[in-house]
């Protein structure tokens, strides 16, 4: 067996090991209406083709990945977060406000410094690092279904990002955008 395989072996066996930590989570999945972080699970076998039951591919990223942890903890309410994720906590740096909607399939790889302050978020919606959606004036931003945005991207203020449209990384978005777009330049204002 070459190193990669053992390697995915360990790392599939440790969190069925530590399943006992996650007893809470798994409570919380069970009794939760679990319709938008399957979406998000199957976002993630679609982008990383990764291939295990949905129970144990949730144990896995519980266990390893802090930034899922924040994107669960952010399905399964303010409440239940305060409850049982003090023992086991999200990223830091990967900051969600409670009320903020986000529809299923967030897919979110890696997500340091990266903060979501929208007013809403459609599905399938993809988000890579130092990235700020954020707000100005009062006014925060819509963002469409199927959405990407790159790394080092801002959208500030009350815009409207159409759906099908891809941020490309560095970009400083202050003006909306029609749906099917792709703005791929850096630094790039609108």
């Amino acid at each position: 067996m070459n190193r990669r395989k053992v390697r995915e072996c360990i790392e599939l066996f440790t969190p069925l090991c530590f399943s006992w930590l996650y007893i809470p989570h798994l409570l919380c999945y069970s009794l939760m209406d679990r319709r938008k972080l399957n979406a998000d699970l199957d976002r993630l076998v679609e982008k990383t083709s990764i291939r295990m039951p949905r129970v144990v591919l949730l144990l896995n990223k519980l266990h390893h990945d802090a930034y899922f942890r924040t994107i669960f903890y952010h399905r399964i309410g303010l409440t239940m977060k305060l409850l049982i994720g003090w023992y086991r906590k999200g990223s830091p740096t990967f900051i969600i406000p409670s009320s903020l909607k986000i529809g299923g399939g967030l897919y979110a790889p890696h997500c340091y410094a990266t903060v979501l302050n929208a007013a809403s978020i459609g599905e399938n919606f993809t988000v890579l690092q130092c990235t700020t959606l954020g707000r100005k004036n009062g006014k925060r931003p819509v963002i469409g279904n199927n959405v990407s945005i790159g790394a080092n991207v801002n959208v500030i203020g009350g815009v409207t990002i159409g759906d099908y449209t891809t941020v490309g990384a560095g970009s400083v978005v202050t003006k909306d955008t029609p749906p099917i777009r792709s703005l791929q330049v850096c630094l790039r204002r609108l």
